[in-house]
């Protein structure tokens, strides 16, 4: 690594040239020097040092405060105060702009090499740490969940994009808001305003709410401390409405489908109940279903008829075309007329055929025959 790179900010020339001197006998490069904050923004922005040494008390339009702000805010370098006197008022306003350290003139050099190392150290880690927090909130904000975390007074601390835009608000309006002001809003329910103090007990909590008719499955996790006390809890709400709408439907289905079962059933009933022999089939001709009265009469049983052409149930001087491209191309609606029926056994038998087709959306889907044997 190279030597440190400062920026000297001071009215007073001699000062500023003794500063600098020591400075490099301490190891440090300077950058520059400059006693105008106005100037000194430019130079800096230029040079880009790794730390500023700013007198508080300069001369022209700004002082050392505002300038170390600007400096603060627009670069993210960190600035140590140098000052030979400041008041209470000063000093509050030096706070505002997170300084470093201060540095009292006239400086002792040990005190001066020792203040710019922890205040090098700790912007190194104050920059870690910025950039952890910046990978945490692109890693929640890359979830499809909504994601809330409350300290220890109920405070929030953060929320990611999906969150905000849930509650219908940017994710910095809600932070230091508390879960009565979410709940008095109506951003929050009196369910998870419940379940959240529950949370606090050390349990976590899982539940599934509707909300404005949309569903959520919300889990709400404990954060410990070192001595295993509560300090945060972290709410992820999962949105599965899709998920409910398409239970709905599958439970509709179901319901469809037993209605159709039923009618299924008193249908095949009422075939099995009749004299003449029916027989149901695709749009093919394969045999799908055939009634009591058919087995008795043609000898198949179900195992043995379905999945058979119909056109293997007449006899070879049957006048009717029973093959499979007749059942796909015919138009007819109805067919009508003699039929020479064939059992299973060889035994001739001639019936009247009745059959009518069963459709959707126009097409045919099956065919039902009605075979009436004649005496």
């Amino acid at each position: 690594m190279g030597k440190p790179v400062l920026f000297i900010v001071e009215d007073e020339q001699i000062v500023a040239e003794d500063l600098k001197e020591t400075l490099i006998d301490l190891g440090f490069t300077v950058a520059g020097i400059e006693k105008s904050g106005e100037v000194a923004i430019e130079r800096v922005s230029e040079t880009h040092p790794d730390l500023v040494l700013m007198d508080i008390h300069l001369a022209g339009t700004m002082d050392g405060i505002e300038t170390a702000g600007h400096i603060r805010t627009h670069f993210e370098i960190p600035v140590i105060y140098l000052t030979a006197y400041a008041d209470n008022e000063l000093i509050e306003r030096a706070k505002i702009t997170e300084p470093y350290g201060y540095i009292l003139k006239p400086y002792i050099e040990r005190e001066l090499n020792s203040v710019i190392e922890m205040a090098l150290y700790k912007h190194s880690v104050d920059k870690k740490i910025k950039e952890h927090e910046r990978t945490i909130r692109a890693l929640i904000n890359a979830t499809p969940d909504a994601m809330l975390l409350l300290d220890n007074d109920e405070i929030v601390l953060g929320a990611n994009e999906t969150m905000a835009k849930r509650l219908n608000r940017k994710s910095d309006d809600l932070l230091h808001l508390t879960i009565n002001d979410l709940l008095q809003s109506g951003s929050i329910t009196v369910r998870m305003a419940e379940e959240e103090r529950f949370a606090r007990s050390g349990k976590p909590v899982h539940f599934i709410e509707e909300v404005k008719g949309r569903w959520f499955e919300n889990n709400l996790y404990p954060i410990f401390d070192s001595q295993g006390a509560v300090i945060k809890i972290a709410i992820y709400s999962h949105d599965i409405t899709a998920m409910k709408e398409a239970e709905h439907e599958r439970e509709q289905l179901n319901i469809q489908l037993s209605k159709e079962r039923e009618d299924l059933l008193r249908l095949t009933t009422a075939f099995d109940g009749m004299d003449d022999c029916v027989v149901i089939t695709n749009s093919s001709g394969q045999i799908d279903y055939a009634n009591a009265s058919f087995e008795k009469r043609f000898g198949y049983t179900q195992t043995e008829f379905r999945g058979k052409h119909f056109s293997e149930l007449q006899s070879p001087e049957n006048q009717f075309v029973m093959s499979k491209e007749k059942f796909i191309n015919d138009t007819k609606m109805v067919w009508t007329g003699n039929f020479s029926a064939q059992s299973k056994f060889g035994v001739k038998f001639p019936t009247t055929l009745k059959s009518t087709p069963i459709k959707k959306d126009k097409s045919t889907i099956s065919r039902v025959f009605v075979l009436r044997e004649q005496f």
